[in-house]
């Protein structure tokens, strides 16, 4: 869990924060391993190129999630 929240902060501090990215978290992936899941507006090209396929060691999972909206509540 250590290393996946170190790569985080690198893959946040590399990334910055463009329009397009609506999120980085912690997910699981195959087998109970970590993955950095990278959310955003939408997965054009030109962003799943800026996008590391991993981190030190961590995989990326891009997801395309749209726009979010922010409810009263």
């Amino acid at each position: 869990m250590e290393q996946a929240a170190q790569a985080k902060a690198e893959l946040r501090a590399r990334l910055g924060r463009p329009a397009w990215l609506r999120g980085i978290g912690i997910g699981s992936g195959p087998e109970g391993s970590l993955v950095l899941q990278v959310n955003v507006a939408e997965a054009t090209p030109e962003i799943r190129a800026l996008v590391p396929g991993s981190v030190n060691g961590v995989p990326v999972r891009l997801e395309d999630v749209g726009d979010i909206e922010r409810h009263a509540g």
